[in-house]
């Protein structure tokens, strides 16, 4: 390949790349594929106080509730495929008797999963 190539390819990957992202559109990598990994990348975030981590993989009403709350040790507990579509992934404290429930939508034909909202045992 010669120089001119290269460099215009290169050129032309950091042009896109520096475009804008749309506010609602999230960067949906290979890790947003599986919902297990978007549930864990989530509870890391609100782990490591990162709602800019956070709001690429859940939407903006679901990171303020979990942001709302404060950070405490949990297990996962695993994600189950609901019968509306999408999956359900639980985090529980047995310690205190509190759950955290994360529900997500999307799929691997949109581009990957992200939490649409999620709700505490405390709420039902």
């Amino acid at each position: 390949m010669s120089r001119t190539i290269a460099r215009w390819l290169v050129c032309g990957v950091l042009a896109v790349s520096a475009l804008p992202v749309a506010a609602n559109s999230r960067a949906r990598g290979s890790s947003n594929k599986n919902p297990v990994n978007v549930a864990q990348q989530l509870y890391q975030a609100w782990h490591l106080k990162s709602r800019k981590s956070a709001l690429k993989i859940a939407d903006k009403e679901a990171v303020e509730k979990l942001f709302g709350v404060r950070w405490r040790l949990m297990k996962f507990d695993g994600c189950n495929q609901r019968d509306e579509g999408g999956f359900e992934c639980i985090y529980r404290d047995a310690k205190n008797d509190f759950s955290m429930a994360m529900i997500l939508d999307g799929g691997v034909s949109v581009g990957g999963y992200n939490v649409a909202s999620l709700r505490f045992s405390t709420e039902e």
